[in-house]
């Protein structure tokens, strides 16, 4: 029998193809990543040096992703080095994405994403912002948000809190919306 990383994989090569796609979901093996930032940095999720990364799809023309993208800095800023953050930006060419997200203040590393998506192919998020926290040692997917929802954010800023051995979570901004759909 094939392991459920064979099958995602095999999923998702369909899905491009123009078969059935799938969204990658809690407990799925994300795939393994190893790409090019707009900073012409490089960014992996091979790595077991720090316990979970961050991957966040987004769009500059999503209201849900602003918010999204500035709590997100907050957590970045928060828990510093421990927590690896990539903004996956959809619809820019190099160099915009990132130009666009230092605009609102964030200074996580940006991929572009277009013309070919094929990052956006691998974890195929269903809206934006979709982000997903991946465990690196195994490379499972541990969590994974839709749109700006403030309350599932504070609380992975918990999660993050206790994985990190931290006595308290990173606090959002108070003018921050409850819920932005995406």
């Amino acid at each position: 029998m094939a392991s459920s990383a064979m099958v995602f994989r095999k999923a998702k090569w369909i899905g491009c193809k123009g078969g059935t796609s799938m969204t990658l979901a809690v407990g799925m093996t994300a795939p393994w990543l190893d790409v090019k930032l707009s900073n012409e940095n490089r960014a992996a999720l091979d790595s077991v040096s720090r316990p979970w990364s961050v991957l966040m799809f987004w769009k500059p023309h999503c209201q849900a992703s602003h918010a999204a993208l500035q709590a997100l800095e907050l957590l970045y800023q928060g828990y510093g080095p421990d927590l690896p953050v990539i903004g996956i930006a959809q619809d820019t060419q190099k160099g915009e994405g990132a130009t666009f997200a230092q605009s609102l203040g964030v200074t996580f590393p940006i991929l572009d994403d277009a013309p070919n998506y094929e990052i956006s192919w691998l974890y195929d998020p269903l809206i934006t912002p979709t982000l997903f926290v991946v465990d690196r040692k195994t490379l499972l997917v541990v969590d994974r948000l839709e749109a700006f929802d403030k309350i599932a954010f504070k609380t992975l800023s918990g999660t993050l809190a206790e994985r990190f051995n931290r006595r308290d979570s990173v606090l959002l901004p108070v003018g921050s919306p409850d819920l932005v759909p995406g």
